[in-house]
């Protein structure tokens, strides 16, 4: 019996003992490093305590109002004890990286833009608003970006949908030789010899044509054909969002064995694959400008497995060989109308096994053909 009249007294002098936590009363503050503020308070305070000096600096003026000054980026609270005994109440603080001079200089280089809005959240840049012009997204982004960092700004921008950009690509390997004699030649001769060469859509492989002969004048055709200079090696078409990359590979990978640490390969340490790829490859960031231009970056690149490779010994013991990657690449920069096409050339390559020529369709008969043809 007295052991629970003790519990039965133990519980009823904690629940009324008083409480001493603060209340919050939903309040926080925000504010950028190295700018102050003054809080104005509901009444005269006691007491004023803040949870991390490093991030804030307080004072209290006339114990009506805070003085607080933002040190660095973070967040802490600020507890407050009222002079009359009422409860201590908690405010949260926040303070945030200034972007009151990032969102003049975009006021000022984009004034048509009057919903843009920047916002800080701790270190982090937000962009918001709906724009007018979607293109101008992407150059609010990269000034962003240069202001604050590639990894602290998130694009909450809207507007108009994005623009996109369709690329109808067309890779070609024409041989030297027949760029060389494109076409067909015409002498004409009348007291002085000229030469005149016609260039045929040799892509979509119609010919040149060419009627008439004229008194002395003597016309001579070349009516030779070449079979195997020219190959398409991939006609992609890439569709891509202006200010996104598009590729195409069209080939393959392969896997070369790549020694790890200074102990590796050959002297018994750990080896990798190392993945390869190899074809015909293309990358194009494309970009829609004000003036319904174009601004593209283009990069093409070809490339094949060598017939002949590199050998390596593996302790002696045994050899291998290693396959070699051949490759052509190109990258340019641009700016095309809608519609415009361009050509980008030079990637030479020098593998011509065997040509063979033959007179028009002579050349194409059976069997007989055979003897029209001409190394």
């Amino acid at each position: 019996m007295i052991r629970r009249g003790l519990i039965l007294l133990l519980l009823s002098v904690l629940s009324a003992w008083p409480s001493v936590e603060a209340a919050n009363d939903g309040k926080t503050l925000a504010l950028a490093a190295g700018h102050s503020t003054v809080y104005a308070l509901v009444e005269p305070v006691k007491r004023v305590a803040i949870g991390d000096p490093a991030v804030a600096e307080i004072r209290v003026i006339d114990n009506s109002a805070l003085y607080i000054l933002g040190r660095k980026i973070g967040t802490t609270n600020l507890m407050i004890w009222p002079r009359s005994g009422a409860t201590p109440y908690s405010v949260d603080l926040r303070v945030t990286r200034d972007v009151s001079a990032l969102q003049a200089d975009l006021n000022r280089l984009f004034p048509q833009e009057t919903q843009l809005r920047v916002a800080a959240n701790g270190e982090s840049i937000v962009l918001g608003g709906r724009l007018t012009d979607p293109t101008n997204a992407s150059a609010v982004l990269d000034f962003a970006k240069q202001f604050a960092g590639t990894d602290k700004v998130s694009n909450l921008m809207t507007g108009a949908s994005v623009p996109q950009v369709l690329l109808e690509v067309k890779v070609a390997e024409v041989s030297k030789t027949l760029i060389d004699r494109l076409g067909a030649k015409l002498n004409l001769t009348s007291g002085t010899s000229r030469t005149i060469t016609l260039l045929g859509n040799f892509l979509s492989g119609s010919a040149a044509t060419l009627t008439g002969v004229d008194g002395t004048d003597s016309v001579t055709l070349d009516a030779e054909t070449r079979n195997g200079l020219i190959k398409i090696l991939a006609e992609p078409t890439i569709l891509a969002l202006s200010g996104e990359q598009g590729e195409f590979l069209a080939g393959g990978k392969i896997f070369i064995p790549v020694a790890q640490g200074s102990t590796g390969g050959v002297n018994g340490g750990a080896i990798t694959l190392e993945e390869r790829e190899f074809g015909v490859g293309v990358k194009f960031l494309p970009t829609v400008l004000r003036d319904e231009r174009i601004n593209l970056k283009v990069s093409a690149e070809v490339s094949d497995i060598s017939t002949t490779g590199t050998s390596i010994s593996a302790g002696g013991q045994s050899t291998a060989v290693l396959p070699t990657i051949t490759s052509r690449k190109t990258a340019t920069t641009i700016q095309l109308a809608d519609g415009q096409s361009f050509a980008v050339g030079g990637l030479t390559k020098d593998n011509v096994k065997g040509t063979a020529a033959a007179l028009p369709g002579l050349g194409s008969l059976p069997i007989l053909g055979w003897g029209y043809y001409g190394e």
